[in-house]
């Protein structure tokens, strides 16, 4: 049983070591074309400031019990998205 564990981890090691690290450089003119594709347009923006927004969890909770409507909360990895915390 631990000879085939270590005859695994040694297969798994030596295949490991054949990957290429890095993908292959994007070629500029197809990066133009990708970026402009992930850019948002005007009008894929034109209502996003318009949306009621809230700031606080308090306030979207006190708003949405009143609607009767579910909160969509958004968290960064840092915490808070409107600055480091």
């Amino acid at each position: 049983m631990v000879m085939t564990r270590i005859a695994a981890a040694a297969l798994v090691l030596s295949l490991a070591g054949q990957a290429d690290p890095l993908p292959p450089p994007i070629p500029a003119e197809k990066f133009e074309r990708l970026h402009k594709m992930l850019l948002p347009s005007g009008d894929e923006l034109a209502g996003f400031w318009e949306l009621p927004w809230e700031i606080t969890i308090q306030e979207a909770r006190i708003k949405a019990a009143a609607q009767d409507k579910p909160i969509l909360a958004y968290f960064g990895a840092n915490g808070s998205v409107l600055g480091a915390t």
